[in-house]
């Protein structure tokens, strides 16, 4: 195996991780605005990176059944996360859709429960129906390739095609459709809708006005973007690939329990290009899908001081931890070094007492770890909830 395969396995994790990291980075701040369509985004997303980068780190350089249990799972996860992404993307030009609706007809007031609950059910629900058809499709266990991991079994078949290879390019045409109609409303209704989503923002708190220009802009990209990459990256590979032919359950499960092993120099090195293209694919797509989450919605000014204040509490009880656990250490040093001083060895010698004790250990751990109240005096003055943290960063700024 070559430094240079090395190097790029070792830049393929890392970008898994970065991935990982840019889809969970903003999401606080939509789980509190209650926008559940782009929290299952982040989720889908950052879920899969992390699954990714496991994958990475464990077999970046063997091809060993470490973990069957765990390629059981992820398989079946890796099987369904791009339709995780793509109903996500789907929900989320609906709930635009339906916002510019009403306001479009004058309404302010959204039922957001309502409509969180009917995203989670179709956002989880759909995936979730994609796994449970999973067996059907699947060739035998799960294959394991050197490099990127645990690797869902299905052979391309006429089954594979009508239960899931089709799915994908509806899921995005049905995306597509609902981001035009929303740009339809909001050129249509422009003067109104102005004057309507400040208002919107005003009656409703979590309700802003910038984070839905974000979303139309998102949208815009879906409805011109995704659904033509979609259709060339799920039809091209397939038509370049052999074909197995479907003759039953039978045949396909035959030997299921096997578990198919691919090497570096087999896999990176002997196959033809369009398989390389279909391993990287659903990590390079998770990857992507990451970063266009943080550019759209993890830099924004209402993001940066939910970041400011998660650093300032978590940094603020760190200092507050390594300050006690010096004191802990001062504690146990004084107390040790006073049983060994000369004046106690001789007074005991003298006078037949015995030592000073020092003090029990729960003793000494229950002075060094007890919080101090909240007082002027302390330094853990301020202290308080993440909510505290934001709503202070965002007063500070100029």
């Amino acid at each position: 195996m070559t430094v240079a395969w090395k190097i790029q396995q070792g830049v393929y994790t890392c970008l898994c991780g970065l991935g990982f990291v840019a889809a969970f980075l903003p999401i606080y701040g939509h789980l509190r605005a209650w926008n559940s369509s782009t929290v299952l985004w982040s989720l889908w997303c950052g879920l899969g990176g992390l699954v990714f980068f496991i994958n990475g780190i464990v077999w970046h350089d063997n091809v060993e059944n470490w973990a069957p249990v765990w390629c059981d799972i992820v398989t079946r996860f890796n099987h369904v996360q791009a339709i995780g992404i793509l109903t996500a993307t789907a929900l989320l030009n609906h709930r635009l859709y339906k916002v510019f609706k009403m306001s479009s007809a004058g309404k302010v007031n959204m039922n957001k429960q309502a409509m969180m609950l009917f995203d989670i059910g179709v956002g989880l629900g759909v995936p979730t129906t994609f796994a449970g058809t999973y067996w059907f499709i699947q060739g035998h266990r799960f294959n394991i390739v050197e490099g990127i991991g645990c690797q869902p079994a299905t052979p391309t078949t006429l089954i594979w095609l009508l239960t899931f290879g089709v799915w994908p390019i509806i899921i995005s045409f049905i995306s597509a459709c609902f981001g035009v109609m929303t740009i339809h409303l909001f050129v249509r209704h422009r003067r109104s809708l102005s004057g309507l989503l400040p208002q919107a923002s005003t009656n409703t708190p979590d309700f802003d006005s910038n984070l839905y220009t974000r979303l139309m802009i998102f949208a815009s990209v879906d409805a011109f973007l995704t659904l033509p990459l979609t259709v060339v990256i799920l039809t091209v590979p397939p038509l370049k690939t052999d074909w197995y032919p479907y003759r039953g359950l039978a045949d396909l499960h035959l030997d299921f329990s096997r578990i198919g092993v691919f090497t570096a120099d087999t896999v990176w090195y002997s196959v033809p290009g369009s398989v390389t293209f279909q391993l990287l694919l659903p990590a390079a797509s998770t990857i992507a899908s990451s970063f266009v989450f943080f550019i759209f919605f993890g830099n924004t000014k209402e993001a940066r001081a939910t970041y400011r204040g998660a650093w300032l509490y978590v940094g603020g009880w760190l200092l507050w931890i390594s300050r006690q656990i010096r004191s802990c250490v001062h504690h146990l040093l004084s107390s040790r070094m006073e049983t060994l001083t000369d004046r106690d060895v001789q007074g005991t010698k003298a006078t037949g007492l015995p030592a000073e004790a020092p003090q029990s250990s729960h003793r000494i751990v229950s002075l060094c770890f007890a919080r101090p109240p909240l007082s002027s005096n302390t330094e853990l003055e301020g202290l308080g909830t993440l909510d505290d943290f934001e709503t202070r960063s965002m007063t500070e700024q100029p």
